[in-house]
């Protein structure tokens, strides 16, 4: 009978903290809120220019993957998409 008692006292302060701890987890901003509210910033990026060998090579003979995205391929794009996705085609 003791152990009743004891059961009876404990569960409404067992239940006031779980609710009180629940309310403030609810208060809180997730992460997936402000990651989407960063992914709908536009940003606008400079130009950029990459000379190494300073002589002509055909695109066949350079030693890595070279991609070209240009803008009328970004402007065709999702105004949503990030650049994640509008890279997704661009190998490596």
């Amino acid at each position: 009978m003791p152990l009743r008692h004891l059961f009876l006292k404990v569960l409404p302060a067992v239940c006031a903290v779980c609710a009180r701890t629940g309310a403030a987890a609810a208060q809180q901003p997730t992460r997936s809120d402000s990651a989407r509210t960063d992914s709908l910033r536009r940003f606008t990026l400079e130009s950029v220019t990459v000379s190494v060998t300073r002589a002509p090579t055909d695109i066949a003979h350079v030693p890595l993957a070279v991609a070209v995205v240009g803008r009328d391929e970004v402007a065709r794009g999702r105004a949503t998409a990030g650049l994640d996705e509008a890279l997704v085609t661009v190998p490596g």
